[in-house]
């Protein structure tokens, strides 16, 4: 063990030859159990030093693998407890993007480990897995996770698990670490001869919510072969036929998802295969397999969660021994980078300015409190066009908003580079009284305007002497949102945020907000508007939140709809005769159902 740490600690920061020293956990683990403490001691100091050898990429990966290898070997329990506690600490010091990826295949060995025979092992496995549960943020699920937890563990809460899901309405995307947990609960209950038809229907109630809310079809792959056979038996022999119609939905899904597997095109994670076809150029210089499929490991890890600035960080330094000349290891990495780019995020490294000046283009994170919102991703806004924001709610958009507003987002232009207003009414209590120009006046950022130029831009929207003259508090919803554009105006504003901007508008004042976004062809706007009629003859592209990211899909919220299938089932428009089916509250901002949005459409398009 002394001399397994002495050569850790020597190679300590050599990249990449750490990855020869990944085996070696089994060996210092093995120690663990031994009658003298100095070898325990002697084992712990080698574990702690192979532990600091590794990138973070790698604890997450290939470091997290071994350990759920060793978790599954026939080590003795004092070992395995010592792998537990190095376990927690990767939960601890690891992103949790990083560590939702080995959800599907680190969950079944811990709930193993959970329900060890013997008792010392079980109780820390129980501790290790409800800790790596928790990574997961996912607000519909949070509050079960140990209900959850304890249904992995102990099969005989699944009746009373499936009945606490089945309470649940849910409305955050669902994901392959999602799917990870409630497939194998899942799955017991549609199994269970026990299982009654209430419970049946529970069951089936929970996987159509869930498989309707996964976003990208890829992240349910793996499990359908585990439900699949499950829920056809279940529409087929079901003697209730609401449990039967419930099953039928779940199983189009799924069918769906399975259909998708053959299309050809790139859908959600880089696989390891993939990762290699990658790097196969650089296999016959690097001439070690070891470290080449270290390497393919790290590459995975990083392109899944669009770190690429840890990409190339890593890569910079990993390639240095094979390639001593600077500039060729920069082009390397950098082509590397821009190959894994374009794989994931195209928009983030479009080069092609045929669409107009590109205004914004950024990577970025965005956190509210403990929660990550959106988590690195990219923002590329090209001068003119008009984006809509869309994303189920609670996902973040009105805060995506606030934040560019109050100069917080990572990377967006100041104010002296991009002016940007978020047309929102500002009206305070105090202020009710002021009239329009005086209550304009008073906004700090528009202190060297003066009053003709406050009154003319007033004029420009509408706003005639005598209405100019009223207090700013009898205005209606329509005259506020005018006001707050006559405010833009003044700002002479690049960019307008424009969050429900058609709440409290009658059809005429909608009309006049839409002819007066499709006119102004040199501003910039993002909407978040839940009227989609007047997202549809307004916006020129589509911004989607999906598992943390955005994704852009050029064309207004029919053409989004044809580029994303799975969204047809929330809503379908056409241009003749607007028909629109949409889905249970929550599911989608920018769909709303209410005859005024059909009558907005009919009149406006």
């Amino acid at each position: 063990m002394i001399l397994l740490t002495s050569l850790a600690q020597k190679y300590a920061g050599q990249v990449p030859y750490e990855a020869h020293f990944v085996p070696f956990f089994g060996v210092a683990f093995d120690s663990l159990a031994d009658k003298e403490n100095t070898v325990k001691r002697a084992g712990q100091s080698a574990i702690d030093a192979l532990y600091g050898m590794f990138p973070q990429e790698a604890k997450g990966g290939a470091v997290l693998l071994e350990l759920l290898e060793y978790l599954k070997s026939g080590a003795k329990w004092q070992c395995k407890v010592g792998c537990l506690k190095l376990f927690d600490r990767i939960i601890e010091e690891v992103p949790a993007d990083l560590l939702e990826m080995k959800f599907s295949v680190g969950v079944p060995v811990l709930t193993d480990a959970a329900t060890d025979f013997k008792p010392e092992l079980s109780k820390e496995g129980m501790a290790t897995l409800t800790r790596f549960v928790k990574v997961l943020d996912n607000l519909d699920l949070s509050p079960r996770y140990d209900i959850i937890v304890a249904t992995l563990a102990e099969p005989s809460k699944v009746p009373s698990c499936i009945k606490s899901l089945s309470s649940v309405t849910f409305v955050a995307e669902v994901t392959e670490p999602a799917l990870s947990l409630l497939v194998p609960i899942l799955d017991k209950s549609l199994k269970m001869s026990s299982s009654s038809q209430e419970q049946l229907r529970q069951t089936v109630k929970v996987c159509e919510n869930l498989t309707r809310l996964v976003n990208n079809k890829r992240e349910i792959e793996k499990f359908i072969p585990v439900l699949m056979p499950s829920v056809r038996k279940v529409v087929e022999s079901a003697s209730l036929p609401e449990v039967r119609d419930m099953a039928g939905e779940a199983l189009n899904v799924l069918q769906d998802a399975e259909s998708e597997k053959s299309d050809g095109q790139f859908h959600g994670r880089l696989h390891t295969e993939l990762a290699s076809d990658y790097l196969k150029s650089l296999k016959s210089t690097i001439n070690d397999d070891v470290i080449f499929n270290y390497l393919v490991d790290v590459l995975k890890n990083d392109a899944n969660v669009n770190d690429w600035t840890a990409l190339s960080e890593y890569f910079g330094m990993a390639l240095d021994p094979y390639y001593p000349e600077e500039t060729e290891k920069t082009k390397i990495v950098d082509h590397l980078v821009h190959q894994m780019r374009e794989l994931f995020t195209p928009d983030a490294v479009n080069e092609s300015n045929e669409d107009g000046v590109v205004i914004v283009d950024t990577d970025f994170s965005l956190a509210y409190g403990s929660r990550m919102l959106l988590n690195k991703t990219h923002m590329r806004l090209i001068k003119g066009h008009r984006y809509g924001l869309c994303g189920r709610n609670g996902a973040g958009k009105s805060t995506l908003m606030r934040a560019i507003a109050n100069g917080q987002l990572e990377g967006f232009p100041d104010q002296s580079e991009l002016r940007t207003c978020f047309v929102e009414h500002k009206l305070q209590g105090e202020e009710a009284d002021l009239d329009l120009v005086g209550f304009i006046a008073k906004d700090k950022d528009l202190g060297v305007v003066s009053k003709d130029d406050i009154a003319s831009a007033l004029a420009t929207v509408g706003f005639d002497a005598e209405r100019r003259a009223q207090p700013v508090g009898s205005l209606s919803g329509g005259w506020k949102m005018k006001l707050e554009l006559a405010r833009a105006m003044l700002m002479k504003a690049d960019v307008l945020l424009l969050d429900e901007p058609t709440n409290h508008l009658d059809v005429g004042n909608v009309k006049w907000l839409q002819d007066y976004l499709l006119e102004h062809t040199d501003i910039t706007s993002l909407i978040v508007s839940h009227d989609s009629g007047f997202l549809d003859c307004v916006c020129t592209d589509i911004i989607h939140y999906e598992n943390k990211k955005l994704a852009y899909y050029k064309g207004n919220l029919s053409d989004f709809v044809q580029h994303k299938p799975e969204a047809k089932s929330y809503y379908t428009l056409t241009d003749s005769n607007v028909q629109m089916h949409f889905p249970p509250p929550g599911i989608l901002t920018g769909v709303k159902s209410n005859t005024r949005a059909v009558a907005r459409m009919k009149l406006l398009c």
